[in-house]
């Protein structure tokens, strides 16, 4: 039979992983890939798992699906497969290599990191893949442990740090900015009362939240960016039924509703707490403003 499709014949040069944060360490994998396809002539292929996998860990991961679909094709991968977890779980990794990887994916080369686990229970590791690869013509390439600042990359220590607060080191080990971005929705307007106008974005609660606290910021608008003060959480002092962000903009005047903003945690500042009035409220927060204003933190 002729293929019509010359792309969709080509042998698939997947890279395997979880990718839940994109970080160094998987960044590392997928360029190696990247590289591997175009001497080949493979498809870059990333092959991972929907978001829904956390939910058998009991963790949350670090970025959306669709976050981590935008940056794997970023890097230069040219398809991703994300399987639901459940789908594969009780595969043996003999049947997962022959059944996912040999005859769905037409796997020529594969691309995975040193501590790779694969098959049910996780009972497969980089020794089993390279007997399987090389029993079944397959090239291997299994990238080494990345580290930054002395720290091993790993997405439970990227984990640790923004529930910690400790936004620099976890882009540090991520090798980007983490962004919140969402369109900026109406408030209570409480800040506009107290002459701190906020832009307020909703928090997506099926990634890894930031410490709640107030953090000094950056806000992307239009492809400009802002300095900014930040309060993540629940606003004790007036309450919100649900974790938000509000943004204090520095310098900026204008109508937000209803654009998207890419804000940007920069330091951690102090933590939330309630205050016993509002007038107390806007008095710490006139405070934090003078703090970034005159760089004391």
């Amino acid at each position: 039979m002729t293929c019509l499709d010359s792309k969709n014949c080509r042998k698939a040069c997947v890279a395997l992983g979880l990718f839940d944060s994109v970080h160094l360490g998987h960044r590392a994998v997928i360029l190696r890939a990247k590289e591997l396809s175009q001497e080949k002539g493979f498809t870059a292929t990333a092959f991972t798992f929907t978001n829904g996998a956390f939910t058998v860990k009991g963790v949350k991961p670090v970025i959306s699906d669709e976050q981590k679909e935008k940056m794997l094709l970023s890097l230069g991968i040219e398809k991703v497969i994300a399987e639901d977890f459940e789908s594969v779980r009780e595969l043996s990794p003999k049947e997962f290599f022959e059944n996912k990887l040999l005859r769905e994916l037409r796997c020529g080369y594969i691309v995975c990191g040193y501590d790779f686990r694969f098959g049910k229970n996780a009972s497969g590791d980089t020794s089993l893949l390279y007997e399987l690869c090389e029993k079944n013509g397959v090239g291997l390439c299994v990238v080494d442990k990345v580290t930054a600042d002395g720290m091993t990359v790993s997405t439970s220590a990227i984990r640790d740090f923004i529930s910690q607060g400790e936004i620099e080191k976890a882009n540090k080990l991520l090798g980007y900015r983490l962004c919140i971005e969402s369109e900026i929705s109406h408030g209570r307007k409480l800040g506009r009362e107290m002459s701190f106008p906020t832009a307020n974005q909703a928090l997506n609660e099926g990634v890894v939240l930031p410490k709640f606290g107030v953090y000094i910021s950056q806000i992307e608008i239009d492809g400009r960016l802002y300095d900014g003060i930040t309060n993540v959480g629940v606003k004790p002092t007036v309450g919100s039924d649900r974790p938000v962000c509000e943004t204090h903009i520095l310098g900026f005047k204008g109508d937000l509703y209803g654009k998207t903003a890419r804000l940007y945690l920069k330091s951690f500042l102090r933590e939330e707490k309630k205050f016993s009035s509002v007038k107390e409220l806007s008095s710490q927060i006139a405070k934090d403003i003078e703090a970034v204003k005159s760089n004391e933190l």
